[in-house]
This record gives C-alpha cells, sequence and structure tokens, in this order.
C-alpha cells in the first residue's frame, strides 16, 4: 500500500500509545489528523498536527469532517472506556450506534468493537496499532536471565485459564497468582496498580515463591485498536511489589519500547514468559 501523502485520522485514548503512533504515522508519511473527543483525547496528542474537538456523541459531524478533509483512514488507539449517557449528546448517527449496542452498552469492548465495525459500514479503512508498529508485539519465548520455575509456569497456566472464563464478562486482561491463590483480578486501575494492589496481599516467607502476574488479552477484545499493554513502569511495578516474573500472551501484548522493557526486564532480575 502506497502510504506516503495519505491521509489518517488518529482518535487517541488513554497512554503513551496514543503518541507512540503519531509519531510513527508521521515518519511513515502519513497526513495525520486528530479527532479529538472531549474526555476522552489527552490534549497533548493535538500538538503540531491539524485536528479538531468535538463531542463523541456528534457522529455525523466527526463523519462530515472527515470527508471535508478526504480522509479514508482511521485509527484508534490507546484505553477507551465507556463515557457517561449524559456526556454524550447523541445526534442521530449516533442514537443509531445506541441502539445496536443496546444492553452490550454496558460493556468497553462492545462499545469500541461496534464503534469499528460502525465506522468501516461508513467506508473507512481501519489502520491497526500493530501494522503501524509491528515490532511491539511478541514472540512466544522467555527473555531476560531469570527463568521461571515449575510452579509459576504452572500459575501461569491457572491464571490464564481463568481469565479465558472470565473475558466473556468484558473483565480481566490481567491478575496476581501465588502457589496457585488468586490475590486480584486485574480491573479498571489497570495493570501497574493491580501489581502494586496484590503485592501487599502476597504471602512472604523462605519457603514462599514470590507471586507472578499473567496478562492477556480478554477472548472477545479487539484485536484492532484495544490490544493490552505492558511497558518499563511494569516492570517497575513487579520489582517494588516483589513479584517474581509476568506471563505475557504471546502475539496479543504490546511492550512499549521494547528495548527499555527488555533491559528493565534483566536489571530488575524478574523473569519474562512469552505463552
Amino acid at each position: 500500500m502506497q502510504i506516503a501523502g495519505r491521509r489518517i485520522a488518529l482518535v487517541g485514548g488513554e497512554g503513551s500509545l496514543p503518541f507512540l503512533v503519531k509519531d510513527a504515522l508521521k515518519t511513515q508519511g502519513w497526513h495525520v489528523f486528530v479527532l479529538a473527543y472531549y474526555n476522552v483525547t489527552q490534549k497533548a496528542l493535538t500538538e503540531e498536527v491539524p485536528h479538531v474537538w468535538l463531542s463523541l456523541g456528534r457522529l455525523q459531524e466527526t463523519l462530515n469532517i472527515l470527508r471535508h478533509h478526504h480522509i479514508q483512514h482511521i485509527a484508534l488507539v490507546g484505553k477507551f472506556y465507556r463515557p457517561k449517557l449524559s456526556a454524550l449528546r447523541p445526534d442521530a448517527l449516533a442514537r443509531k450506534l445506541l441502539y445496536r449496542l443496546g444492553m452490550s452498552w454496558f460493556g468497553d469492548d462492545a462499545l469500541l468493537t461496534t464503534m469499528l465495525e460502525f465506522f468501516q459500514e461508513l467506508g473507512l479503512t481501519l489502520v491497526k496499532t500493530q501494522d503501524i508498529l509491528p515490532g511491539l508485539l511478541t514472540e512466544k519465548g522467555q527473555i531476560g536471565r531469570v527463568l521461571p520455575h515449575a510452579q509459576a509456569l504452572e500459575d501461569i497456566q491457572r491464571g490464564a485459564k481463568i481469565l479465558q472464563h472470565i473475558s466473556c464478562w468484558d473483565i480481566g486482561q490481567g491478575l496476581a497468582i501465588q502457589g496457585s491463590r488468586v490475590l486480584g483480578i486485574e480491573a479498571a486501575e489497570g495493570t501497574d496498580a493491580c501489581i502494586t494492589r496484590c503485592g501487599v496481599l502476597a504471602e512472604r516467607g523462605s519457603l514462599t515463591r514470590p507471586p507472578v502476574y499473567v496478562k492477556m488479552a480478554k477472548k472477545d477484545q479487539s484485536r484492532a485498536t484495544d490490544l493490552p499493554v505492558v511497558g518499563l513502569n511494569t516492570v517497575y511495578a513487579l520489582s517494588a511489589a516483589g513479584f517474581q516474573g509476568m506471563g505475557i500472551e504471546a502475539h496479543s501484548v504490546l511492550v512499549l519500547d521494547p528495548p527499555a522493557f527488555y533491559t528493565g526486564v534483566q536489571e530488575h532480575g524478574v523473569f519474562l514468559w512469552k505463552f
């Protein structure tokens, strides 16, 4: 696909990933236009690029803007949370989307997936994060000098099965587990905060192995926009909370700044197992 000179709309949520994607798109020759939504987009993302601020419920206005600027590609990047209905102020097109969602409105994954389908039905081509930054996806195997022992591998396997089971309820991208005992399920606080919270609950002692963290995508999670993310701060959190390491699902978890992340794994003496 010829990229140079093409225009793309970027919708960014929380986190540093939208900024990495914006820089990568510009480097690759895309003309980036930021669709900045109130209470969703970080203000800094609009710096040095054309942009417009609007309400998330103004879908017809969004479509008109894209057509006016001859934009046919769109990327949704970062963490998005379900907004309050009272803050949407939906137009007719947005009300059509809400009607389609029905009770699925109460799940973040269903909202994102339906939005993506809606944009594609309107003629837009979705550009995936992993296509823009392919080096962020992980392969199977072990990273670092520390190898997980048998109990850790059993915990990772057990944790993965638990996450697969509960993901149908649109919860749980990660969990902390110690000797088959689940310390906590990742909720709205995010990975690093969950690690910190669960570190306090872990048993300590010379005969007790430290806990491990398991990170993976939910069963019906959109692979196009909403892949789980870990980064160097995750390594810091693991080390500070006394975790021995982490298992992450290969091909389904994005690693921010891989060189710094893998160096941190080495320096902090935690294991990283990609299953």
